[in-house]
């Protein structure tokens, strides 16, 4: 299964123990992670945020770990691809260029999308309920 995951999980992963770091954990041995390097700008845009308290060590190894493991999306991610916050277009547009087959995500701008030019848009509770992670 080929997964685009939001910044948002990438965080929660980060701040805390539960299912999106299971996620991280487990996941990328099972199925593909696509990214684009602006995400990771991103990620490390969000988690430097003095209120949120990221070892930036922790960041460099959940990265570390989705390039490991992932495939890279290179195409640029400007497009205008519909959704009503086009901020997060730039997930659709990585669900495009990495033929993804599920786009996961807690942001109901984009669930409401669901599914989308034939792409999955689910919570992680779902994903992981449909798609049970070895080892979780």
């Amino acid at each position: 299964m080929r997964v685009v995951v939001d910044t948002n999980l990438m965080i929660r992963a980060l701040l805390s123990v539960g299912p999106a770091r299971t996620f991280f954990r487990l996941a990328p041995l099972q199925h593909m992670i696509v990214y684009h390097q602006e995400q990771f700008a991103e990620l490390r845009d969000v988690a430097a945020r003095p209120r949120l308290r990221i070892a930036t060590t922790a960041i460099d190894e959940l990265v570390a770990r989705i390039v490991r493991y992932g495939t890279e999306v290179t195409s640029a991610l400007d497009e205008s691809l519909g959704c009503r916050d086009p901020n997060d277009d730039y997930l659709l547009a990585m669900a495009v260029a990495g033929a993804a087959d599920v786009i996961l995500t807690e942001d109901d701008d984009l669930l409401v999308l669901d599914p989308w030019r034939q792409v999955r848009v689910v919570r992680l509770f779902q994903f992981m309920r449909d798609y049970p992670l070895v080892g979780a």
